[in-house]
């Protein structure tokens, strides 16, 4: 639902009058809450199957009330139906004489649905360099937010790098204006530097630009999310590694109560700290949907395992940063010699030191499955053909061909690439050589 709604201005949750507000109710009510759903119709069904009882409607809406009242929702249309036979879908019914509102189609066809674009705030998110020959550089994108005239002064986020707009190219030729949410080609007057994922905004309402933020996700797929695994984050048009930090808490969609968490599992919804590759030009979800939305996409199977709306900035993520190194640089001021000791090696290699021996057809593919899986947990793996005893003894966690003193992965004729990368990971754990 997450992904599907993301772009949607209305919400239809479904309920079965027969067993009320369920935790699935919950969960598309929270979920709606969180992407700024503007319309929302609380659909009734089933009614027949409770004798069309206006008092059991009128409990269902009382319960809805009470756990919605918490969360940032527009006023429900409540509506009672059964849709098999079409009672208060297109027509009202005659099986609902105390009901005087309208039937399902006449609110979807007559609810306003005019955005409220922001136009104060320019966000040009760049997709494409456009070279048709040496005289002609464009860049291209839609605009998110704000409005676009020959002459304007823009800045190019993350470098900060600024500009002003020489022409703007629409498909009939050059306009004099452009506005969200229209796609244009537009030329600058200087020579900047503007790549894909690059954003151009105006200098006197910039977006936010950092490493660090702070996001509700909506967790999608049967592996939890932990902190420590590396992702993609797809936000706009940037596409950039990005690792879980921590996970801060967990939503109990039930209560809306919040609770330590080590990791999200299926379907749970958390807020989380991210940390890209990339800086992050953004902006809070809740004042620019395009700016401040994303998925988290698995590096190996290209399936988007999260969807996530950014509340902000990492609190203090510069200044934790700064502070961090001129800590650092005092500290290197006043210890001994022997600056890294063997288990602070290990912990930053995220590995206690040990060996994997990896034989059988089909080595070669395994072992490059294996380093990606293991770096994306945080593990820094070596694949070596010699002796491996000193690199052990550094805290490596290291990859051989030759059997050795460590566990012994066997790779079957035929077998399945991901089972036997997970076999390896199990070994590694029953091991004790990664966590």
């Amino acid at each position: 639902m997450a992904t599907g709604a993301s772009t949607a201005d209305l919400a239809v949750i479904l309920i079965d009058a027969r067993y009320g507000v369920l935790t699935q109710t919950r969960r598309h009510s929270f979920i709606a809450s969180l992407l700024g759903i503007r319309h929302l119709v609380v659909a009734v069904n089933k009614m027949d199957l409770v004798g069309w009882a206006e008092a059991r409607f009128h409990e269902i809406v009382q319960s809805y009330h009470a756990f919605s009242k918490s969360l940032a929702l527009p006023e429900p249309v409540f509506i009672p139906m059964a849709a098999l036979s079409g009672d208060n879908v297109v027509t009202r019914s005659k099986s609902t004489p105390w009901y005087a509102g309208p039937p399902l189609m006449e609110v979807l066809e007559t609810v306003p649905l005019v955005r409220a674009e922001d136009y104060a705030r320019l966000r040009l998110p760049i997709q494409r360099v456009s070279r048709p020959d040496q005289d002609f550089r464009g860049f291209q994108g839609t605009l998110a937010a704000g409005v676009l005239r020959p002459g304007d002064t823009v800045r190019v986020l993350p470098s900060g790098r600024e500009s002003r707009i020489e022409r703007i190219v629409g498909f009939k030729g050059d306009l004099e204006l452009a506005y969200a949410p229209e796609a244009v080609t537009i030329t600058l007057t200087d020579e900047v530097d503007v790549s894909r994922g690059d954003v151009l905004v105006s200098p006197a309402a910039p977006a936010e630009v950092s490493h660090s933020v702070v996001a509700h996700v909506v967790w999608m797929a049967e592996q939890p999310l932990v902190p420590g695994r590396s992702y993609f984050l797809r936000q706009a048009s940037l596409k950039t590694p990005v690792v879980v930090s921590a996970v801060e808490h967990r939503i109990d969609v039930n209560t809306l109560e919040r609770s330590p968490a080590d990791a999200l599992e299926l379907n749970a919804i958390g807020v989380c700290r991210l940390t890209t590759t990339r800086p992050l030009v953004f902006d809070a979800y809740a004042q620019n949907r395009t700016m401040g939305a994303f998925i988290l996409v698995d590096r190996l199977s290209n399936n988007t395992v999260g969807a996530g709306m950014i509340i902000g900035a990492a609190a203090g993520s510069a200044r934790d940063a700064l502070n961090a190194a001129l800590e650092q640089e005092a500290r290197l001021a006043t210890v001994p010699d022997d600056l890294v000791s063997s288990d602070e090696r290990r912990a930053r290699l995220g590995s206690a030191g040990g060996t994997l021996c990896v034989r059988g057809p089909g080595r070669e593919a395994v072992v490059r499955a294996l380093v990606r899986r293991l770096f994306d947990l945080g593990v820094s793996p070596i694949v070596w053909d010699g002796a491996a005893e000193a690199l052990v003894q550094q805290g490596f966690l290291v990859l051989v061909p030759t059997p050795g003193q460590g566990p012994t992965l066997d790779v079957p004729p035929e077998a399945l690439l991901g089972l036997v990368v997970e076999d390896g990971l199990r070994l590694l754990r029953e091991a004790r050589l990664i966590v």
